[in-house]
């Protein structure tokens, strides 16, 4: 990418920020954040694709941070700045909230909320009061309403290609969405009963519903879209797991015919597959609607269906085992027969001898 002088000088001034911010004293840092540098570092994570300057010489420097973007620098910069004192850290997380609850709709709101959702993935994973700050800050109630988003209508010529672009724009802030709020909620906590209050079970079904699957799955891989729709599920796992309003939403939602679907589409190795079945064992264990039915299902999955599917069933038998309920549950509809040929045919075994794995 070629810049102007002027952004070129813009893009140096501010990967020197990033530089004082990652490795500066916390007498600099507040300094820094106290004259702005928040702000200008929250707008500078929007600049994914910009590349920091190289400022030659002999002994050129090595890479700052991988990829080596302002955006990105930007982003473990703020990051390092949350670390650096709850102070700070509550000052970071507050910004970047205002800009992922910003107004929806136009391009560059999109952008700011999808930088904001990064870079407080990045303080969630690597500060501990990370997570309860932005919380207590409300953060669910944005979250959840960026993950339902809102699908653009059909349109032609330039609007359509113009409509195009913000719902590649949306659908990377949908998928940062969810990934923050299954960052915020695997540990169960206030995290899981603020994202109940804020209507995320619903919201993720919605997602998991997705489009169905597309030419990924032409080599064996999983499309986009079916790779959404894990980690919708994924992130619907510890809520369905810690919460009984919740599990009783997804159950009235139709969540064990959607996540059925999906096990027998989606195959193993995508990331959060596991998890994502995680969420089906759950409910599948449940006393609610399609409880029975769900269970013929993953039985007829072990018995007639192919590797993926009976791999996915075997993982999700395996969750269901460990608490009492789901081993009534796999015992009624007669689930360990099928599980132990699986076993002594020697396929699938991995997933099937899994009993007791914390679901």
């Amino acid at each position: 990418m070629c810049l102007s002088l002027g952004a070129l000088l813009m893009a140096a001034g501010l990967a020197t920020l990033c530089v004082l911010a990652l490795y500066g004293s916390l007498p600099l840092r507040d300094a820094l954040a106290a004259g702005g540098g928040v702000v200008l570092l929250a707008e500078a994570c929007r600049h994914e694709a910009v590349p920091l300057p190289s400022l030659g010489g002999p002994c050129p420097a090595p890479p700052l941070t991988a990829p080596n973007t302002l955006g990105q620098a930007a982003a473990e910069a703020l990051a390092a700045l949350a670390a650096a004192s709850t102070p700070l850290c509550r000052a970071v997380c507050s910004h970047l909230m205002a800009s992922l609850g910003g107004s929806a709709g136009a391009a560059t709101a999109t952008a700011l909320a999808a930088s904001a959702c990064h870079v407080l993935g990045l303080v969630v994973a690597g500060v501990p009061e990370g997570g309860p700050t932005l919380v207590s800050l409300g953060v669910m109630g944005p979250l959840a309403a960026h993950i339902r988003g809102a699908q653009s209508a059909t349109a032609s010529g330039t609007r359509q290609r113009q409509e195009d672009g913000d719902a590649e724009g949306r659908e990377v802030l949908q998928a940062r969405a969810v990934r923050l709020l299954w960052a915020l909620c695997r540990g169960g906590g206030t995290g899981v009963e603020a994202a109940v209050a804020a209507g995320a079970p619903v919201a993720l079904l919605q997602r998991v519903a997705g489009s169905g699957s597309g030419a990924g799955h032409a080599l064996g891989m999983p499309s986009a879209a079916v790779t959404a729709r894990v980690e919708a599920a994924a992130a619907l796992h510890p809520l369905v797991k810690k919460c009984e309003a919740a599990r009783e939403a997804a159950l009235g939602g139709g969540a064990l015919g959607l996540l059925l679907g999906l096990a027998r589409e989606c195959p193993p190795g995508v990331a959060l597959w596991d998890e994502a079945l995680g969420a089906l064992a759950v409910l599948a264990a449940a006393r609610g609607p399609g409880r029975g039915e769900a269970l013929r299902a993953l039985r007829q999955m072990l018995v007639r269906g192919g590797r993926h599917e009976a791999a996915a069933a075997a993982t999700v038998a395996s969750r269901m085992s460990c608490a009492p309920a789901g081993r009534e549950a796999l015992l009624s509809e007669e689930l360990l027969e099928p599980l132990v040929r699986l076993l002594a045919a020697g396929e699938h075994g991995a997933c099937a001898v899994g009993w007791g794995k914390k679901v």
